[in-house]
């Protein structure tokens, strides 16, 4: 486990963040990825990875490698010191991260905010966001016997209320279940009703037909049968002679007559 780590920061972070300081620019070739890794151990080689060390006081500073040298061997670190490892595109070597100074200071005031470096004061921005304050944790207040009871009280009281809304509204449900149930065996019934109607409807129309053309036929049938009796008496009425009776025929009648009503 490596104890002491290096942070790199870059150049166009802090002259993008803060266009008054004058940070030197770095090429395209001299931009390295710097990376720490627990061991390390093997010398530097002609490829574009190189290898840097921290200086300590067991190495020297004329052990560490320069920028300016071709790459040479140097002496092996020992495995408790971190290792850098730093990717050139061009094979050279890169330049040494930027060392964090010590005479960098923020102060934070109510109206603006501004940061000293090197003796010169340069406002912040207000856009950046602030950490804030965490919430200091107190303890908790001893409660009141009193409004540990009334609360109690209004707890078990909205419980209840919640029990009885409950149960009315599982009732309701029940209610509307059994009703919506009714309504669908209504609805069928009803569906039934109106197509026997329907059918009964269309029964009663043919048998009023019927009625109708029997009714036609018997009115014809009877005045038939009207013509065919009066036929034979007009027949006789028109067609026999005259007669009439002697008169010695008439006298005898008489007589007998008069005869049957004195005995």
């Amino acid at each position: 486990m490596i104890s002491n780590e290096r942070s790199t920061v870059s150049f166009d972070f802090i002259s993008n963040l803060f266009p008054e300081l004058e940070v030197p620019n770095q090429s395209d070739e001299q931009k390295a990825y710097h990376t720490t890794v627990p061991t390390c151990g093997r010398a530097p080689s002609a490829s574009p990875v190189q290898y840097l060390y921290h200086t300590s006081p067991s190495v020297s500073p004329s052990a560490s490698p320069s920028p300016s040298t071709s790459p040479s061997p140097s002496p092996s670190p020992s495995p408790s010191e971190p290792c850098i490892i730093s990717w050139s595109p061009s094979g050279r070597l890169p330049t040494p991260p930027l060392e964090r100074s010590g005479d960098r200071k923020m102060t934070a005031n109510t109206a603006t905010l501004t940061m000293t470096i090197k003796g010169k004061t340069i406002p912040i921005p207000k856009n950046i966001p602030l950490p804030k304050p965490r919430g200091i944790r107190r303890a908790p207040k001893p409660a009141d016997p009193v409004h540990a009871e009334k609360r109690q009280k209004n707890t078990d009281a909205a419980r209840r209320s919640r029990m009885k809304k409950f149960v009315k509204i599982c009732a309701l449900q029940e209610q509307v279940n059994e009703l919506e149930a009714q309504n669908a065996q209504l609805s069928h019934q009803l569906a039934v009703v109106d197509a026997d109607k329907t059918s009964l409807q269309m029964r009663e129309m043919q048998y009023l037909n019927r009625i109708a053309q029997m009714e036609a036929q018997m009115q014809a049938w009877a005045n038939e049968r009207q013509c065919y009796m009066r036929q034979p008496y007009e027949k006789q009425q028109y067609s026999a002679p005259s007669y009439s009776p002697p008169e010695g025929w008439v006298m005898m009648q008489q007589q007998q007559q008069q005869r049957g009503n004195m005995a």
